[in-house]
């Protein structure tokens, strides 16, 4: 993990870049086991801590759902993130169904599981074969169903 100090913050969105100066502390580490990076803001006396994962997002007022998809040996190693939308506390009691379509058209059904080490789900998607993915995602918090709909290519 690095850590860095800096008093400039770059945001990107839709490849337009934007340099802004700003008079507080920025702590950047980057955790790349867990595919994102993290960093505080030190504001006078107030500490901002944000995440950013390059995975595809999904939000349903009050939930936030982070997928990233990771080839693996197997295949491809799904992680989901599902937190509330506010403060993005992870919920770490839904139950997370998924069903994707592959690229020749069929479909399986997903079982995700929580690992509580790193506040996530996941599943493993086994085969290896090439295109567009689509996947669909059910969960199911405090009695609550919420739907994500995602597309990944391997």
């Amino acid at each position: 993990m690095k850590s860095t100090q800096s008093r400039f913050l770059v945001l990107s969105c839709s490849g337009f870049v934007t340099l802004i100066t700003l008079a507080m502390t920025i702590n950047l580490s980057l955790a790349t086991d867990l595919n994102r990076f993290k960093f505080s803001a030190i504001l006078g006396n107030r500490k901002f801590d944000l995440v950013a994962m390059k995975g595809q997002v999904v939000e349903s007022v009050p939930y936030h759902l982070e997928l990233v998809p990771e080839k693996s040996d197997k295949g491809l190693h799904l992680d989901l993130f599902v937190m509330t939308g506010d403060n993005h506390k992870p919920i770490p009691n839904a139950k997370i169904m998924g069903q994707v379509q592959f690229p020749d058209g069929k479909q399986k059904n997903l079982v995700f599981t929580y690992d509580a080490k790193d506040k996530h789900y996941t599943s493993l998607l086994e085969g290896k074969a090439t295109g567009q993915y689509q996947l669909k995602i059910t969960a199911e918090i405090d009695g609550k169903k919420v739907t994500a709909r995602y597309s990944f290519k391997q």
